[in-house]
C-alpha cells in the first residue's frame, strides 16, 4: 500500500492526467475496487475525543462520508473523492451529493456545500429506507409506514377479496410492513392505533365496501392461533420484542462498530448490558428507548457468576 499512498501524493502534486491503466485496478473486480475504496477511506479517518472512531458508512452503493466542517478538511475530502475516481476509473457524482450539518448555522453549510459543489440539505435524510435526525416521537415520523399502508389497500380496491384472503393480507403484509420502523425506533401509541385501526377495517369492511360490524374484539383477532386468534400480533409487543433483540446482540457482537459506537458515547454497568441511564440522552437517539427496553427484557435473563466482577448483586438476576 505504500506504492498506492506515493501514488496519490504524485497526483495531488501535479496535473498529470490519470490513465485507467496507470495503476493496477480494474472497475470490473470486485475485490481490487474494495481494496482502492479501502485504502482511500482510511486516509479519512478522523478521531474526536476518546470517542470510536468513524469516517464513512458505506452499503452498496450508499456512502456517508464524515468530516469536521472547516474549509480546509473538506476541501482534503473533495481532493481525496478526485483521486479516487481518477485511480479507479469511477466519476464521483458531485451533482447528486448532499452536505448534512449537525448544529451548523446554514450559511455556514451553505458555503461549504459551495466549495464541494453539491447540495446543502436539512435533516432528516433517509439511509437505507430509514429517517435519520428525525423524531421518531413525532407522528409525521412516521409517515412513510402510514403511506405505503395505504399504497397497499389503494391496490387491492380493484380486486374482489374474499374473508379469507383478506386474513391472508393482513397477516403476511399488513402486519409486517411497519417491522423495518418497529426494529429500530419505539412506535408512539397514536400511530399504533391508527396502523391498528387500518388493520381492523380492512379485514372487517375490505376496501370500498363499506363500513360493516366488527364481530369480535381486536385483541381476541390478535391473539395467537393455539389461543382461538388469528395470530396478527400487536404492533407494541411487537416492537418491544424487537428492541430486544438489539439488546441480545449487544455484548454477543463486541467487535462490531455500532457497539463500539454504543460503547464509546453512553457506556454501560458492569454487567455489559445494562446502559449508563446517567447519561445525558436525545429524544432522537434510537438507544434510548431500546436501552429502556432492558427492563423488561431482564426478566427474562440470568447472569453466570463466574468470578463476580460483572454482576450487580443486589440488581441483577443470576
Amino acid at each position: 500500500m505504500n506504492h498506492f499512498n506515493t501514488y496519490l501524493d504524485q497526483i495531488l502534486n501535479s496535473d498529470q492526467k490519470v490513465e485507467r491503466g496507470d495503476f493496477p485496478i480494474c472497475s470490473t473486480s470486485p475485490k481490487l475496487l474494495q481494496i482502492t475504496v479501502d485504502e482511500a477511506t482510511s486516509m479519512t479517518d478522523y478521531c474526536y475525543r476518546n470517542r470510536c472512531r468513524v469516517s464513512h458508512l458505506q452499503f452498496a452503493n450508499d456512502t456517508i462520508l464524515f468530516a469536521n466542517s472547516s474549509a480546509e478538511e473538506l476541501q482534503t475530502l473533495k481532493s481525496l473523492l478526485l483521486v479516487f475516481g481518477q485511480v479507479s476509473g469511477l466519476k464521483i457524482n458531485l451533482d447528486k451529493s448532499n452536505l448534512f450539518g449537525i448544529n451548523l448555522d446554514q450559511n455556514h453549510l451553505s458555503r461549504l456545500a459551495l466549495l464541494l459543489d453539491c447540495k446543502a440539505s436539512d435533516w432528516p435524510i433517509l439511509y437505507l429506507g430509514l429517517p435519520l435526525g428525525g423524531n421518531p416521537t413525532a407522528c409525521g415520523f412516521w409517515d412513510p409506514v402510514i403511506e405505503r399502508i395505504s399504497r397497499r389497500l389503494n391496490r387491492w380496491q380493484k380486486a374482489y377479496l374474499s374473508f379469507g384472503g383478506r386474513i391472508t393480507l393482513v397477516h403476511s403484509c399488513l402486519s409486517h410492513i411497519p417491522s423495518y420502523f418497529l426494529s429500530l425506533f419505539k412506535i408512539p401509541a397514536s400511530v399504533a392505533a391508527k396502523v391498528e385501526r387500518m388493520q381492523r377495517d380492512f379485514l372487517w369492511s375490505g376496501v370500498g365496501e363499506g363500513k360493516r360490524d366488527h364481530l369480535i374484539s381486536w385483541d381476541a383477532v390478535c391473539e395467537p392461533r393455539v389461543k382461538g386468534g388469528l395470530g396478527f400480533g400487536k404492533n407494541p409487543l411487537r416492537n418491544r420484542a424487537l428492541l430486544g433483540k438489539w439488546l441480545w446482540r449487544f455484548p454477543k457482537e463486541s467487535t462490531a462498530l455500532w457497539h463500539q459506537v454504543i460503547l464509546s458515547i453512553y457506556e454501560t454497568h458492569s454487567n455489559g448490558w445494562d446502559a449508563n441511564t446517567l447519561v445525558r440522552w436525545s429524544h432522537r437517539c434510537p438507544w434510548k428507548v431500546i436501552a429502556q427496553v432492558f427492563q423488561n427484557f431482564s426478566k427474562y435473563t440470568r447472569f453466570v457468576v463466574r468470578d463476580g466482577e460483572k454482576i450487580r448483586f443486589l440488581e441483577d438476576l443470576w
